[in-house]
């Protein structure tokens, strides 16, 4: 009933195999689940910590806990439990995933890498046959595989559906892996390019693996990393002649079977090949090509914001917005006195979640008439894009840059203010972006450049307006809505790769 989101059945049985028995462990943490989906986090948190009383070496008990604590982005808590279930089962793969994610949030470089290794050494092996590689012959025809929990309405989908129906045209026999229940139009117009749909969701990795080492593929693409309802564990057993990451992870998955990530010249530098474990592919200009073509995109016109107080914004995941980040965006605030800062995410929603983000700016001394915190979700899409029409420059995360959020920023004519990565493990989506954009200007050497660059930008709201229109009409040119151009250089790619 949780999976059918019928949360009402759900919580009647669970509680009632709690009153059958007392002790089981399971079912409490089931109800946690059950309450966070809810958005009601206090008695999810309860219902894990009873879990975890009646058993302490349940490894998924402390793993749920910790994506409680991770949504009310309370990390270290949640890095905490995280950390226990990997020390009850090492090779727990949602786990080390989520250690891996919270490790970006917590803003610690230093240890992505080793935590990617050490979950690559922790990694279950099966008891299958040595893979031989084989190199891919220069033919027309090729067996391509792709594995991912979001083939459906969500945000990595729009960087698909023109490449997958244009390497059906290329007649590449596409081999679709599905890890998801939930299924949508989407779904069903990504099942009208695949040659093999394989619904996988409720496949143990074993059978997993023998499904896909017999459809005998040529290359497998891994499109999740380490996001939700990722199967990185197959790859370590090889499923196929080449493996690949690529679309929705832009740093090391740290598997050293996966041999390559795809990237561009920005993204994925070749000075950074020594923080990954997989080879870097460069494809040209860009890594990856956002689909407008869909109905969603049909928006109305750019508009400026005609108010005379600068709107910065993000709408970038609460995760991402860790405390150094607010300190650097609550300097920016209190040097431009007519500044408003515009954060929306639906996470907001949660009482818990605004008060604590309220109280980290307060702690910062920004006046809070300066602050706009929105936890309504959008209705659609198109509400969705038009709502950037309200944002004069879109204050970009880091560690972990924005990738769809700044795509869309984009489409909308709305400058991004990123920064550098050098130091970082992580995404340099912003610069990628940018380059593509010819707004080279717009990326901050370090965080002093940072605040300068938005500080100066500020000053002149005419040159912001000019900006607009002029950028939404680039960005349509730009590699970064090609997908045209970008499909003809995955196709090269996927020719070249051995």
């Amino acid at each position: 009933f949780k999976e059918l989101k019928e949360y009402k059945k759900s919580i009647y049985n669970l509680e009632k195999a709690i009153k059958i028995n007392p002790k089981f462990y399971m079912a409490y943490s089931n109800l946690g689940n059950t309450y966070k989906y809810l958005g009601d986090y206090e008695k999810a948190i309860d219902f894990h910590k009873k879990a975890l009383e009646i058993n302490s070496k349940y490894a998924d008990g402390h793993f749920n806990l910790g994506t409680a604590y991770d949504q009310l982005g309370e990390f270290e808590k949640a890095q905490e439990f995280y950390k226990k279930a990997i020390t009850i089962d090492s090779s727990h793969s949602d786990a080390n995933s989520n250690l891996l994610f919270n490790t970006c949030w917590l803003n610690n470089n230093n240890e992505y890498l080793k935590i990617a290794q050490k979950y690559n050494d922790n990694m279950k092996i099966y008891n299958f046959k040595k893979f031989d590689k084989v190199k891919i012959s220069n033919k027309k025809t090729i067996k391509i595989g792709f594995i991912s929990g979001d083939f459906r309405h969500h945000s990595v989908i729009f960087f698909l559906v023109d490449t997958f129906k244009y390497l059906k045209e290329k007649e590449i026999q596409l081999f679709i892996y599905n890890n998801n229940s939930i299924q949508d139009n989407f779904t069903k117009l990504i099942k009208k390019y695949s040659a093999k749909w394989t619904d996988v969701f409720y496949k143990t990795n074993k059978e997993l693996i023998s499904i896909i080492r017999k459809d005998n593929l040529n290359i497998l693409f891994d499109l999740s990393g380490h996001t939700a309802n990722n199967r990185l564990n197959i790859f370590k057993n090889r499923c196929a002649q080449v493996q690949v990451s690529w679309c929705g992870w832009l740093a090391s998955t740290g598997v050293k079977e996966i041999d390559y990530i795809i990237g561009d010249i920005y993204a994925t530098p070749l000075s950074d090949q020594n923080k990954f474990s997989e080879k870097i592919y460069q494809l040209k200009n860009i890594w990856q090509s956002l689909s407008i073509s869909n109905s969603d995109f049909n928006v109305p016109f750019v508009k400026n914001n005609s108010k005379e107080n600068i709107v910065l914004g993000s709408l970038a995941s609460c995760m991402r917005l860790n405390d150094s980040l607010i300190k650097i965006w609550s300097s920016i605030l209190n040097k431009i006195p007519n500044s408003k800062l515009i954060l929306r995410n639906k996470n907001f929603a949660i009482p818990k979640v605004r008060r604590k983000f309220i109280e980290k700016f307060d702690n910062n001394k920004i006046n809070k008439n300066q602050l706009v915190i929105d936890g309504q979700s959008f209705n659609s899409k198109s509400e969705y894009l038009e709502f950037y029409n309200k944002i004069d420059i879109i204050l970009d995360t880091f560690p972990a840059s924005g990738v769809t959020t700044s795509f869309d920023a984009s489409y909308m004519g709305v400058p991004i203010l990123t920064k550098i990565h050098n130091k970082s493990f992580w995404f340099r989506s912003g610069e990628s972006i940018n380059m593509n954009l010819n707004m080279e200007e717009w990326i901050a050497k370090d965080e002093n450049d940072y605040i300068k660059k938005t500080i100066t930008f500020s000053e002149n709201k005419n040159y912001l307006i000019k900006l607009k229109s002029e950028l939404r009409n680039v960005a349509l040119k730009s590699p970064l809505f090609d997908t045209k151009k970008f499909n003809d250089n995955f196709y090269e790619m996927l020719l070249s790769i051995k």
